[in-house]
């Protein structure tokens, strides 16, 4: 806000109020402390922080406020009045004397248990009731609650739900603080109190302010936020999708049993499982008594199976010290090298796993693509073993660097254990600690230690996999050594290298390619093309190099699909040539045969890949898009399903699906499959223009595209951003973009001045430039999946396009839309 606010602000007010002082404010508002001069009573004077009116119509804002001005109850601060100041958003409250919740507990929280239940029904009566007259909260937080002559008020009802419906754009605003108001897909609220479905931009119910009811009573009850510790809004909403919890009553031993069974039901991360109403809350409350001498006990020998190595993890370590020696002095053989502690433990059928990245602990960030790499090859060796099934990359590197109950880790996976563990790096000398966990009851089942010198990588890999396996093989109906043998003896030949050097290069580029972006993606091919030049024999340094070369442009508007395409071939037929079983090969076959409209070679290359690797994601998620191509709806929901299924919490997956659901006019689904690519993934960029244009969004998409101007190295950036000011009605802003692309004539894409043509009515001269795109530039794996791409909508009538579709037998889109953009207004002369 600028510094003249208070005296515009005073301005609007006129007469009937005397602004006296600024109280400060948080994430949504500046609050101001008047005098209303005919009452002789204060108010407080809320204004919109620029972050948000910025995107918010206020006329809108003004007409939804007037929802929250009816609720009128003991516990709700009400809203007085409603206006804009200078076009900002405006609305006044009564003054409550007092303090904030927030305030109290900075200060100690010097209340009584009896106190801070007393202030918890407070906040659900006041949920009950506005509840019951349709209004969510959307933002309840200890600031929200104020404490006055003991009895606890909550402010700002409907607040979060006048500013979201009033919003032209629900992308973050730049410079938007990570610790106080943050948008999440198309929510509004704090990232440290949104319930799992409001930060991924979810439709919300009543039920969202009931998990945050549970949060702050847990805050309130423990003196310690459920996720503490955590910091930014990517860290929190992480934690309120993934991580569960210590238990309230391990953390509050003196709370009544009843009570923490409420807040921790009201913290399930489904809606479904948490209480039906806030009525149900009162319920509960009503019946406990603070002087009861039930308490709720911590429970005693609950394995939490954490991602950090507990006390009892380093216990069961140094249990296996034995077995770490043994293998330190080079005895290590295909034995069986449980530890006790996993000899004990109860036999359990297990059929999918979820192997977690291993934690770096050499103090050295160079380091991380080597402890990146082990797990890759772990994954890569168990995934080989029949009847187990592997989550995939995307889904089980989400959680690197976080501390997850292995419960949660299953319930995100759809996987019954995990592995995680260590690696540290010192000198030549590599350590690793390993463990199997439980994901039913968080139980270790296994866990062992290694030492080797550097020289030794494979050998450290190949005995570190021999007992994973050795550990799994009976929990899989297998013979006992079966799986042991036939996994150490293949791991040389699937590995495809003896050269140490060449596999660190490898290791480098797995790592860069599974960041994506156009710097990662350089890296990966720099990498990967430095291991097969040490190695000519790599044949998965080859798999991997012509997976990189296959989508590197797509990231990568200075590099041309072309040869891009054509060294994808090379490195694919050399990496078949030396391991026929590839199916990473065969995919990148496939993917760019999508370019090239060989639709018989993607159906060979795509099946190929599906059968050779059925836990294969990447083979999935690219089949989809085939099918997608192709106009098979059902095949590709299939697929894309499946690869969801394999790899849960990869952007990249969710940012396909928005493609496809875009083109089958289904723009609101698009919307929230971008946000929930944007969520997995604050690095990877989606393309939310054409969804946001055909919902009616137009500002949105024209805000998010003078981002990508200055930001975004992919393709179709000059396009996008012309399509998005026209259609928002900036003809200035889209003619000056248009003699851009004039004055760069060749230089720019044929999409980009395919757009501009299209734009400003020259539709033959954009079929032309359209159909150009997608033989001659790659489309159909890249900007487009299919012909249903719905800036053709505009073209379908040019015999151009008509002659593009018959040229490559492909049918006519069955979907269409209205145009969305008016013609360009005449320029005066």
């Amino acid at each position: 806000m600028t510094t003249d606010l208070r005296a515009q602000l005073q301005s609007t007010l006129g007469d009937g109020y005397t602004l006296e002082r600024e109280l400060g404010g948080g994430g949504m508002s500046r609050v101001f402390v008047a005098r209303e001069n005919a009452l002789g009573r204060e108010v407080v004077v809320k204004v919109l922080a620029p972050e948000l009116s910025a995107s918010v119509s206020a006329e809108r804002f003004t007409r939804e406020i007037a929802t929250a001005a009816r609720l009128q109850q003991a516990n709700i601060v009400p809203v007085l009045a409603a206006g804009t100041s200078d076009g900002v958003p405006y609305y006044t409250m009564p003054y409550v004397k007092g303090e904030s919740l927030r305030a109290q507990m900075a200060r100690g929280m010097p209340l009584s248990m009896h106190d801070r239940l007393n202030v918890l029904r407070d906040v659900a009566r006041a949920l009950a009731y506005a509840h019951g007259e349709g209004v969510i909260h959307r933002d309840i937080k200890p600031d929200n609650i104020l404490l006055s002559a003991g009895t606890a008020v909550v402010t700002d009802f409907g607040i979060a739900k006048a500013i979201s419906a009033a919003r032209t754009y629900d992308g973050p605003p730049a410079g938007t603080n990570d610790g106080t108001l943050t948008q999440a897909g198309s929510s509004i609220g704090t990232p440290a109190y949104m319930a799992p479905e409001q930060a991924v931009g979810d439709a919300v119910d009543h039920r969202a302010d009931l998990y945050a009811w549970g949060v702050v009573a847990y805050e309130l009850l423990s003196g310690a936020h459920p996720f503490a510790g955590k910091t930014g809004t990517s860290q929190l909403i992480a934690a309120h999708l993934t991580e569960t919890p210590v238990a309230l009553a391990m953390r509050s031993p003196d709370v009544p049993r009843e009570v923490v069974a409420l807040v921790m039901q009201c913290l399930a991360k489904a809606p479904g499982d948490r209480p039906a109403s806030a009525h149900v809350l009162l319920e509960q409350l009503a019946t406990v008594s603070t002087h009861s001498a039930e308490r709720a006990a911590a429970p005693s020998g609950a394995a939490t199976g954490s991602r950090s190595f507990t006390m009892v993890a380093a216990a069961l370590v140094l249990v296996a010290g034995a077995a770490a020696l043994w293998f330190m002095n080079g005895r290590g053989g295909d034995g069986d090298t449980r530890t006790p502690a996993a000899a004990g433990a109860p036999a359990e059928s297990l059929s999918s796993l979820a192997v977690l990245p291993f934690v770096n602990t050499s103090g050295d960030a160079k380091d991380e693509y080597f402890s990146d790499g082990l797990t890759d090859e772990l994954a890569h060796a168990l995934s080989k073993l029949p009847g187990l099934r592997l989550a995939g990359r995307s889904s089980s590197f989400s959680f690197k660097g976080k501390t997850i109950l292995a419960p949660d880790v299953g319930k995100a996976l759809g996987v019954g254990a995990i592995v995680e563990g260590t690696v540290r790096r010192a000198g030549d000398r590599i350590r690793l600690t390993a463990q199997l966990t439980s994901t039913r009851d968080g139980q270790v089942l296994w866990s062992d230690a290694f030492e080797r010198t550097g020289a030794d990588v494979f050998a450290v890999q190949d005995a570190f996999t021999s007992a994973i396996v050795a550990a799994l093989t009976p929990r899989l109906g297998q013979s006992p050594g079966r799986g042991i043998r036939s996994t150490a003896t293949a791991s040389v030949a699937a590995r495809g290298t003896t050269d140490a050097v060449a596999y660190d290069l490898y290791l480098k580029g797995r790592y860069y390619w599974a960041q994506r972006g156009a710097g990662p993606l350089d890296s990966a091919v720099k990498y990967l093309e430095a291991a097969v030049q040490r190695d000519s024999m790599f044949a998965r340094g080859w798999a991997a190099l012509a997976l990189a070369y296959v989508i590197r442009p797509n990231f990568n508007s200075d590099v041309d699909f072309a040869p891009s395409d054509a060294k994808t071939e090379i490195a694919a037929r050399r990496a078949l040539a030396l391991d026929s079983t590839s199916a990473d090969a065969h995919a990148a076959i496939g993917f760019a045969a999508i370019r090239q409209f060989n639709f018989a070679q993607v159906a060979t290359s795509m099946a190929t890949a599906r059968r050779l690797e059925p836990a294969s994601a990447i083979a999935a998620h690219w089949s989809a898009i085939a099918f997608h191509v192709l106009g098979d709806t059902a095949q590709a929901d299939e697929q894309m399903e499946r690869a969801l299924t394999l790899d849960p919490l990869s952007p990249t997956t969710f940012n396909t699906r928005s493609r496809m659901l875009s083109e089958r006019r289904q723009f609101a689904r698009a919307l929230e499959n971008d946000a929930r690519a944007a969520q997995l993934s604050t690095t990877f960029l989606t393309n939310s223009a054409p969804p946001l244009i055909w919902a009616g969004l137009a500002d949105s998409a024209f805000r998010v595209t003078k981002r990508a101007l200055v930001s975004d190295r992919t393709r179709g950036r000059l396009g996008y951003a012309i399509l998005a000011a026209a259609a928002a009605g900036e003809w200035n802003a889209a003619r000056a973009l248009q003699r851009q692309i004039a004055a760069r004539g060749a230089d720019v894409r044929s999409f980009d001045r395919a757009v501009a043509a299209l734009v400003f009515g020259d539709r033959a001269t954009a079929a032309a430039l359209f159909v150009d795109h997608l033989e001659q530039d790659g489309a159909l794996a890249n900007l487009a999946f299919s012909v249903c791409y719905p800036p053709y909508d505009g073209i379908r009538a040019e015999p151009a396009w008509k002659a593009f579709l018959a040229r490559h037998q492909l049918k006519e889109c069955p979907y269409t839309s209205p145009w969305p953009i008016r013609p360009a207004p005449t320029v005066p002369r």
